[in-house]
């Protein structure tokens, strides 16, 4: 998911007097990895927006010395190879959803009902999913 604003400014970048209406646009990543029936030859496909071109060349390289590695363990090869992209579209769905889930406390006023943990406990920015809900009595 990624935020987006309807002026195209982004969040928080409106004229004076002029509302900036945030949408969140659905974006699908995809990954094939296939081989030759022996195992010795593997092929690898990432369609994504949420890696970089040049971090997906280097994941390249990375991937590359693994199949080189695991020559004679091709299953291992290819799980290893696929944990790794894993990781990394977390790693980039994890920024996406932060910037969301800021972007809603702010528009909807979420801090005053929730209390953030301390940053030490939970989480680097005390922002988490096991915050405290604080509501009126």
């Amino acid at each position: 998911m990624e935020i987006a604003s309807e002026h195209g400014k982004g969040p928080g970048k409106e004229k004076e007097g002029e509302e900036d209406v945030a949408t969140f646009e659905l974006q699908v990543s995809s990954v094939g990895i296939s081989t030759n029936g022996f195992g010795d030859f593997s092929k690898c496909s990432v369609v994504t927006d949420l890696i970089h071109e040049e971090d997906l060349i280097a994941l390249g390289d990375t991937m590359q010395g693994i199949w080189d590695s695991f020559i004679h363990q091709p299953q291992t090869g290819r799980f290893l190879v696929f944990a790794i992209i894993l990781g990394r579209l977390c790693e980039s769905m994890t920024r996406e959803y932060r910037q969301i889930i800021k972007r809603l406390f702010k528009d909807l006023d979420l801090d005053k009902m929730f209390v953030s943990l301390p940053s030490g406990e939970f989480g680097s920015d005390g922002l988490t999913c096991d915050a405290v809900i604080h509501l009126p009595r």
